[in-house]
């Protein structure tokens, strides 16, 4: 139909016609008025003045004009301006109180009524359901009234009302409520009264024969708004109906949209006065059945088809962590079967995607909310959330044991600034340890403190919910509101816990969401599902089309009504609500918020029992440093799991256990920087090693620590003995306690013979020995003790004989070649030349001299330095190969040059020795006889700052040479001496004192 027809209909009203004409007139007009697709069309109803012919219209007695006439007057009420004058201007509230005076059963006049006024009341709810409540009282009071006559056992038949036109007498009882009427609709009509006893036979029925679902659907709606308000006489309305309590029937018709009806009971909850008033522990029960039954095999695995995707899984779920969230239902008895199924739901997810990672925060999330009550928290120990807990932050972070990672050098930006927060964030760990139970150090309190902590998952663009003000019939702070996520806790388990849809909204993914007949979030239209019949046959065929009436924007701002506490504008809730739409968060923020819930979660555990055996594993407290800032920059800064793992550590229950893993050697690598002191990410590996092993040696060296070891040490096998004595250097500063280990316990000789036999504890055993000659023992590297004897000269040339030299004397060595040196010279620097070439021995006749065991090359070299050397030790850096200088040196000690051998000596500790040669410099230490350089190369291998992959080549070459026994008796002798010259503060008997009544 063009625009110019439709004009025509129009000016056509103001003609006086007959009934026929006017009902053909209707439905043509009708046929345009379709919303939203023809809302110019009802702009220009109002425009043109027709609104009024519309209402007198009304005044006709012809019933199928009359039903034409309400439908469109239902399509206009959907626009704001024709609302307006139709209730201000024409009056449309008596004439529709008159009509239902007069047409009382009447099942299709009835309908599109209350579907006039529920739209009408949607756009100034406050203003027209008052002035409807206050002047026509009659209309609340016959919707009451139809409503009880549909709860009874026996309808007479004039008085059957359709589906449609009791939905709409439903959605007209919820558009009516607001903060001002939320009383007299429920203590003088008895809205809710009337409504629980249809609730009830319809559920009923719905259970035996699946009837009725979308009244249902509209009864549900209206109990979720009614229960928003804190108006106690609601709760009896409902327990008290003419049918029985309506609100046990809730659990019948769970599934049936599981959100709202937990909705319902968390915010009935709030002002319920008995236990017994709610069915919570029914309702828990059913979804844990539900659960257990359809998604949970027996060993607590996933059996879904796609349970990412799965939206009655992921509701169920969320409804039982949103019964969990109000501390009257913390408890075993109520809810205590939820938390078992929690933990395996939470254990059965396994994919590093979006919506598992938002699930699991909630899951986690649920669980430490429940911290207050130590009955439940040691429920979820008895199911082992401890290590589904240490399966979740490897599921992020990888199962490996390793911290230290190598990285290119960070530089940092302030370095005084670093260090100092560094010492202040110790200072305040060192507070927390000498204050007994008192808080975390302030790094961390944010961590324990449970009203506080989880403002940490709020950062990086989190919103926070919207604080709510509460009045005693406003609605509960448990509103549709779009956020995030809601982590916020109580701080005490008093206090009242938000319970926000916005938890299902963050934490499930939008493709989960429920069809728009099961959420009330979803644009659906509450008139959508009207269509009374009209008396008329033309009317007949329309009326599928006024099925659609009511459109989508109906349906969205229906959905946000009472948003707002303060203002019920759907348009201000609708702007509120868009502006606070989130983006989708990303993987690696939605990582950090599990892992900060995790560490609340374990921090709450620890609070209640910090002994639990699974807490002080190597994989867990790994686990926990990983996820600390230390060493993901992208981890919320508001936890500090590095005090987590400090206070696991404060039990002596742990050490025992810890030192027979390798959890005390990969801690003590974070202690050793891979660059200089301005890394910050070495900075951050230094500071953490030191703090934990600073906390394992004073656990260690306490009363306790020296006991269990000792005892363990005593009476444990001899595989746990090497496993102590690997780790027990890294943990001891008293040196005199360390004696007593390695002395009387053996260790010492234990360390040596694990160092030289083919084993997997080989590499550990010279790890160990390396650290406690280096850290513990403070042995001196040699090239950093060398003598500085003078100036460092450097000597590269060659012996060259003299021009002028008169006496020449020519060696001739064992490869028949001829090295001609000055006689003079040498007997005048070498007793041992002036004896052989100037004393009575045959060479000092002859010019050529047999030298045995001499190459040319050392001997020249020997004769060099002697020429460019006084007669004292010196400072010099010899430009040749080592394996000369190391002739020399034989050389040197046989023709007794005293100063050239030390001078040697020092120049190859200080510019010679490394890593790659040490072997070759042991082995011919022991092979020429001299011992030169024997013990200096030992302690070079035991004190080198190399790698351990270097470190253990080194010792393995060193070993391959043939000397074993001569080797560990060297590392023995060496590292005993410095080990006894410390004095011995007490007796061994002293040592064992604390277990020694045991042995």
């Amino acid at each position: 139909m063009n625009e110019t027809q439709f004009n025509t209909f129009l000016n056509a009203l103001s003609v006086p016609q007959d009934s026929k004409s006017i009902y053909k007139l209707l439905v043509n007009i009708r046929k345009e008025l379709d919303w939203p697709q023809h809302r110019q069309n009802i702009l220009k109803i109002r425009s043109e003045g027709c609104l009024g012919q519309l209402v007198s219209i009304l005044q006709m007695p012809q019933r199928y004009i009359m039903d034409v006439c309400l439908s469109i007057l239902g399509n206009c009420m959907m626009d704001k301006g024709c609302a307006r004058d139709l209730v201000g201007i024409h009056n449309i509230i008596s004439s529709l109180n008159h009509i239902l005076k007069h047409h009382q059963k009447s099942d299709s006049i009835n309908g599109r009524i209350f579907r006039i006024i529920g739209n009408m009341c949607q756009h100034k709810k406050d203003q027209w359901a008052t002035l409807v409540i206050d002047n026509k009282p009659y209309i609340v009071t016959h919707i009451v009234e139809l409503l009880k006559k549909s709860a009874a056992y026996e309808i007479p038949p004039d008085e059957k009302y359709s589906e449609a036109t009791l939905s709409m007498a439903i959605r007209t009882l919820r558009m009516l409520l607001n903060c001002r009427t939320v009383i007299p609709l429920v203590k003088d009509f008895g809205v809710l009264k009337a409504v629980g006893s249809l609730f009830i036979k319809v559920s009923t029925e719905w259970q035996e024969h699946q009837t009725n679902q979308n009244l249902l659907h509209h009864i549900i709606r209206l109990l979720y708004d009614y229960s928003r308000y804190k108006y106690y006489n609601s709760i009896l309305e409902m327990t008290n109906t003419e049918r029985g309590n309506a609100l046990l029937h809730l659990n019948n018709v769970l599934f049936l949209s599981p959100k709202k009806i937990v909705k319902i009971i968390m915010n009935f909850i709030k002002i319920s006065q008995l236990h017994s008033e709610l069915p919570v522990t029914e309702i828990c029960d059913n979804l844990v059945d539900f659960i257990l039954h359809r998604y949970l095999n027996p060993e607590g695995v996933d059996t879904s088809n796609s349970s990412s995707t799965s939206t009655d899984y992921l509701e169920c779920v969320q409804c039982l962590c949103l019964l969990l969230e109000h501390p009257a239902n913390k408890t075993l008895d109520r809810c205590g079967k939820c938390v078992p199924v929690l933990i395996r739901v939470l254990d059965s997810w396994s994919e590093l995607d979006a919506t598992q990672l938002k699930c699991c925060i909630l899951l986690v999330t649920t669980l430490s909310q429940c911290q207050y009550d130590d009955g439940i928290i040691r429920e979820q120990l008895k199911h082992h959330v401890i290590r589904v807990l240490l399966k979740k932050l490897q599921w992020i972070y990888g199962t490996s044991n390793t911290l230290k990672e190598n990285h290119d050098e960070v530089k940092i930006r302030n370095p005084v600034n670093k260090k100092r927060a560094g010492r202040h964030a110790q200072q305040n760990t060192t507070k927390r340890k000498k204050a007994l139970g008192s808080e975390p150090s302030a790094g961390s309190s944010k961590t324990s403190s449970p009203s506080t902590s989880s403002s940490g998952l709020l950062e990086e663009g989190c919103l926070r919910p919207t604080l709510r003000k509460q009045y005693s019939t406003s609605p509960s702070s448990s509103d549709d509101e779009y956020c995030p996520a809601r982590y916020d806790r109580s701080p005490s388990p008093c206090s009242s816990i938000g319970s926000d849809l916005a938890t299902f909204q963050a934490l499930s993914p939008r493709r989960c969401s429920l069809s728009p007949t099961h959420d009330d979030e979803d644009e659906e239209s509450d008139s959508d599902d009207y269509s009374p019949v009209c008396s008329d046959a033309e009317d007949d065929k329309k009326s599928s089309s006024e099925n659609e009436e009511d459109d989508s924007n109906e349906n969205q701002k229906t959905a946000e009504l009472l948003d707002d506490i303060e203002c019920d504008n759907e348009e201000d809730s609708e702007e509120k609500q868009s502006q606070a739409l989130p983006e989708e968060p990303n993987i690696v923020h939605l990582k950090s918020l599990l892992v900060t819930e995790i560490a609340i979660l374990i921090s709450c555990i620890i609070r209640v029992d910090p002994k639990i055996p699974e807490l002080g594993t190597e994989e867990m407290l790994v686990a926990l440093l990983k996820c600390s800032t230390y060493f993901k920059p992208t981890v919320s800064t508001k936890i500090n799991t590095v005090d987590i793992v400090l206070r696991i550590l404060d039990s002596a229950k742990y050490l025992i256990p810890l030192m027979k893993t390798k959890f005390i050697e990969t801690i003590y690598d974070l202690t050793k920087v891979q660059h200089n002191q301005f890394c910050n990410k070495c900075d951050n590996y230094k500071f953490v090693g030191k703090l934990i092993l600073r906390q394992m040696t004073t656990l260690a060296e306490s009363g306790v620590g020296k006991g269990e070891i000792a005892y363990t040490l005593l009476r444990g096998g001899e595989q746990v003995k090497q496993q102590l004595l690997l780790v027990i250097p890294y943990i001891h500063r008293d040196k005199s306690l360390l004696v007593k280990y390695m002395h009387f316990c053996d260790g010492l000789h234990v360390l040596i013979k694990l160092s030289k036999n083919e084993g997997d504890l080989k590499k550990r055993a010279i790890k160990t020995l390396c650290m406690m000659a280096a850290d513990k023992l403070n042995i001196a590297n040699p090239k950093d003790v060398a003598l500085n004897l003078s100036q460092t000269r450097t000597i590269k040339d060659k012996y060259k004989l003299a021009e002028d030299c008169e006496h020449i004397v020519s060696f001739k060595l064992d490869d028949g070649s001829v090295f001609q040196a000055d006689r003079q010279f040498l007997s005048d620097r070498s007793e041992f030349f002036r004896g052989l070439l100037s004393g009575h021995f045959r060479e000092s006749s002859e010019d050529v001299v047999r030298l045995t065991n001499v190459k040319k090359k050392s001997l020249a070299c020997l004769l060099h330095l002697l020429k460019n050397l006084s007669n004292k030790v010196e400072t010099v850096d010899i430009k040749q190969d080592l394996e000369t200088l190391l002739d020399v040196l034989v050389l040197s000690d046989r023709f007794l040059l005293s100063d050239i051998c030390d001078t040697v000596v020092n120049s190859v500790e200080k510019f010679r020795i490394s890593a790659r040669n040490v072997p070759m410099i042991y082995r011919w230490s022991l092979e020429s006889g001299t011992n030169l350089l024997r013990v200096e190369s030992v302690a070079f291998a035991l004190v080198v700052e190399i790698s351990d992959a270097e470190r253990f080549k080194m010792f393995n070459d060193m070993f391959q040479l043939g000397y074993t026994e001569e080797l560990t008796d060297d590392i023995h002798t060496l590292l005993a001496r410095y080990l006894y010259n410390v004095p011995i503060k007490m007796k061994v008997r002293d040592l064992l004192s604390p277990c020694w009544d045991n042995v």
